[in-house]
């Protein structure tokens, strides 16, 4: 296992590079929210989950460093729309 070997940064990371993103994704998710009684406070989690999916992303790929990229972002939020759309199709 890698992980007790790899470096762990503390702190914040640096979200500059992907807060326009950030915002349109979380539009996007709190306009679906409120569209759905049955799934909205999941959709309402959306925004928060691609954040901290992407911080993980980051530091799989590369722990020296706390500035979110935007590729990182990216995968992210398609990693989240995915999940939510399959939680949906089961729950449904």
């Amino acid at each position: 296992m890698h992980w007790p070997k790899t470096p762990m940064p503390g702190g914040a990371f640096d979200t500059q590079a992907v807060a326009g993103l950030y915002d349109a994704f979380a539009m996007k998710w709190r306009t679906s929210a409120r569209a759905s009684s049955e799934f909205g406070g999941m959709r309402s989690r959306a925004p928060l989950m691609a954040l901290k999916v992407s911080m993980l992303f980051h530091v799989s790929r590369d722990p020296t460093t706390k500035v979110l990229t935007v590729e990182d972002f990216k995968h992210a939020c398609a990693f989240v729309e995915r999940t939510i759309a399959a939680a949906e199709y089961y729950l449904a």
